[in-house]
């Protein structure tokens, strides 16, 4: 369901409430690959598909910062915010 808010103060009144759930998201190679470039970090464990077979998990795995990174495609699913709230 998503939470539909039509003003500024209706908007302020939420903070700190849950808003809802998004849909579960894939996050594919690509992506992963993509921050990496944006972040720097490219530890093998994220970027190297061959070595992280053999790692810990036995396939790559995300950065922990994309996972807590607010996706927009996801809040779309969890709020939805009146252009007018804005004006």
């Amino acid at each position: 369901m998503v939470t539909h808010v039509k003003s500024i103060d209706e908007l302020s009144a939420r903070v700190g409430t849950h808003l809802g759930y998004s849909e579960y998201m894939l996050v594919t190679q690509e992506q992963v690959n993509l921050f990496a470039e944006a972040t720097g970090d490219h530890q093998w464990i994220h970027v190297n598909p061959e070595r992280a077979a053999a790692g810990p998990f036995g396939h790559t795995i995300a950065h922990g910062y994309l996972h807590i990174v607010p996706h927009p495609g996801a809040a779309r699913g969890v709020m939805k915010v009146d252009a007018s709230a804005w004006a």
